[in-house]
């Protein structure tokens, strides 16, 4: 408690706002939203799609599997919503949107890293 204590009552302010935007309730309904009103440039948590591509690919055939597979039938609906969050993602890489500058501090940092 003494860290929050010495904390800019801002700095706990935004925390509490992150808290509230990353919340995983109903499936990142906020997050979810909040990249619904987002124009880019945006980064978003590539989690998100990642799970949402596993649980697409992991539930896709539970509805009738052997019916799937006997008669080698394409699920478009599985393939439908794969589309559509890749599509999700996609949308944050035009490059026409980032108009970044170059900050030679912030480069000479990551470089040196290495």
């Amino acid at each position: 408690t003494k860290t929050w204590e010495s904390l800019h009552p801002k700095s706990i302010e935004w925390y509490q706002e992150l808290v509230h935007l990353f919340t995983t309730n109903e499936n990142w309904k906020v997050y979810r939203e909040a990249l619904n009103n987002t124009t880019p440039p945006c980064v978003p948590y590539l989690g998100l799609y990642l799970s949402d591509l596993v649980f697409i690919e992991g539930h896709a055939e539970e509805l009738n599997p052997k019916l799937l597979e006997e008669n080698n039938l394409i699920n478009f609906g599985k393939l439908y919503k794969t589309a559509a969050t890749i599509g999700k993602l996609q949308q944050f890489q035009t490059q026409e949107s980032y108009c970044l500058e170059k900050y030679a501090v912030v480069r000479d940092f990551i470089f040196q890293c290495e």
